[in-house]
């Protein structure tokens, strides 16, 4: 649709729609991001018990914290070129092999 109009989804509905289909749609929307953190906080918090046997609710708590900060550290700074983001990338590359059993990624 981008290619087409040179507009994304949610400005074509706002556009033709009217507004309680709007609000629905938002509505919607605001549900399915809210559902997707859930299943990360609980997908981290069950890898966390599978790979180092912490308890779920601290894994959890873990995960939503790493999840913040993440967040945070994005917000303070975003990349403003691709030097920037590849070093962010491989900033995170380098935190997740330190945070592997063995630190030699997988085979």
């Amino acid at each position: 649709m981008g290619l087409a109009t040179g507009r994304d989804l949610a400005s074509c509905c706002r556009e033709r729609l009217p507004r309680p289909v709007v609000r629905g749609l938002w509505a919607q929307a605001e549900a399915v991001a809210v559902a997707t953190d859930l299943t990360e906080i609980a997908g981290g918090a069950v890898a966390l018990k599978l790979l180092f046997g912490v308890p779920l609710p601290i894994g959890g708590v873990l995960t939503a914290v790493v999840a913040f900060a993440l967040l945070a550290a994005e917000r303070r700074r975003p990349p403003d070129d691709r030097r920037e983001r590849r070093r962010s990338r491989r900033t995170a590359e380098r935190w997740t092999r330190r945070l592997q059993p063995h630190g030699d990624g997988l085979r």
